[in-house]
């Protein structure tokens, strides 16, 4: 085999290296400490990676919510659903039959008569503000 070693990149000798060198005295350039940032800029900086790496997406089993502000009580289930003593059946999971399952291939298209045609119940939702 020689001096080549298997799988190595042999490079051509520069003829111009004996002329404008071969840029290792560069390896050794002492740059400035200074920075282009002012210490108030750099600090600003720092706090908003340290913020951004903090940053985790919520997931309550419970509810479904999923998100950055969800507030989780225990590893599974956020503060409204632990919250939730009065049954065993959460208000938005599976066990209540609220939980929207992925919609079909062959419904996925329907316009809104088509939805309203095969649909097994007409939702109505009233919203009412009170004041207290």
């Amino acid at each position: 085999l020689g001096d080549e070693g298997e799988g190595a990149e042999q490079q051509p000798v520069d003829e111009y290296d004996a002329v404008f060198g071969d840029s290792a005295d560069l390896l050794d350039v002492h740059l400035p400490e200074d920075s282009a940032l002012s210490p108030r800029e750099a600090a600003a900086i720092r706090t908003v990676n340290e913020k951004l790496a903090d940053l985790t997406i919520g997931h309550c089993a419970g509810c479904r919510e999923e998100g950055f502000d969800v507030k989780m009580k225990t590893p599974t289930l956020c503060t409204r659903c632990s919250g939730d003593t009065a049954n065993d059946v959460r208000k938005w999971s599976d066990e209540n039959n609220t939980n929207p399952c992925a919609v079909p291939p062959e419904l996925q298209n329907l316009t809104d008569m088509e939805e309203m045609l095969i649909s097994r119940c007409k939702t109505v939702m009233q919203v009412r503000y009170t004041k207290g």
